[in-house]
């Protein structure tokens, strides 16, 4: 079959010898062999498909980790990149940086929570536009990102939450971020200081509508300073949020834009 290298794990050690001489007895060319350390499953057992749920490699893609995560995450049992080399490589880095002296003699665990963390890694890596095509299949039925632009703002901001593309969902599912869609609430807090939604009206008034961006809005507003124990960029979430528990007020903003931003800021002043 012309195969040059075959790899497989250390309990086929006692496998070899037989396959050398059953090679030698048909005059075939020997390939060469390298056994790996075994993969365990949480009981340091060997690990086994017919035990192990959901490890079928289609659950991790119907869960929405990316191939590169996947890939990068399996690499990683048995074999270690050089010291000076990060642990987290693209398929094209992992082609170049892959070596067989990196193979180690330690069994390895598959552990889920390094999963998590590699596939976080990787998510990090991805444009914007990538993080949104990723995202979309995650997406109720009933949300067109066509009928809400701000999602091309939103998603890839959630996306620095999320462990997996499937989290994505769990944010319509909880209602997480039901604020974003509905504006018709009327939210009232006596707490909050008029004089300082004023201040930041003002503020984002100020900022020209194509330079409406995270780090504009962040320096224009962090100057602006407390008229009470509630810091006014607080005061702008509650109220750019209807009170629910939110992603940062700088970003909501942000995910806004400018033109609704105001609009909730000021009528929440109105209706006072």
């Amino acid at each position: 079959m012309n195969i040059n290298f075959v790899f497989r794990e250390a309990d086929h050690i006692p496998n070899t010898p037989k396959h050398i001489l059953i090679s030698n007895a048909l005059n075939i060319c020997l390939p060469k062999y390298c056994h790996l350390p075994l993969l365990l499953g949480h009981d340091r057992k060997k690990l086994s498909l017919r035990k192990e749920q959901g490890m079928n490699i289609l659950t991790f893609k119907e869960k929405g980790y990316i191939p590169d995560a996947i890939l990068n995450f399996v690499s990683l049992f048995g074999w270690s990149p050089k010291k000076n080399i990060k642990p987290i490589f693209t398929i094209k880095q992992l082609i170049n940086e892959f070596d067989l002296n990196g193979l180690g003699v330690t069994n390895s665990i598959f552990d889920t929570s390094k999963l998590k963390w590699v596939s976080r890694q990787h998510i990090k890596l991805l444009t914007n536009e990538e993080k949104l095509e990723y995202c979309i299949p995650y997406l109720p039925d009933t949300v067109d990102i066509y009928k809400y632009p701000f999602l091309n703002r939103l998603l890839p901001i959630l996306c620095e939450r999320i462990i997996c593309f499937s989290d994505i969902n769990n944010y319509f599912i909880n209602k997480d971020i039901d604020y974003f869609f509905n504006n018709d609430n009327t939210y009232y807090d006596a707490h909050i200081i008029s004089s300082d939604i004023i201040k930041i009206i003002s503020c984002i008034k100020d900022i020209p509508d194509d330079n409406f961006t995270i780090e504009i809005i962040k320096n224009k507003l962090q100057n602006i300073h407390s008229s009470n124990n509630i810091h006014p960029l607080e005061q702008m979430r509650r109220i750019l949020a209807h009170g629910h528990n939110s992603i940062d007020p700088i970003s909501i903003t942000f995910i806004l834009g400018k033109k609704e931003s105001m609009e909730r800021l000021n009528k929440f002043l109105f209706t006072r």
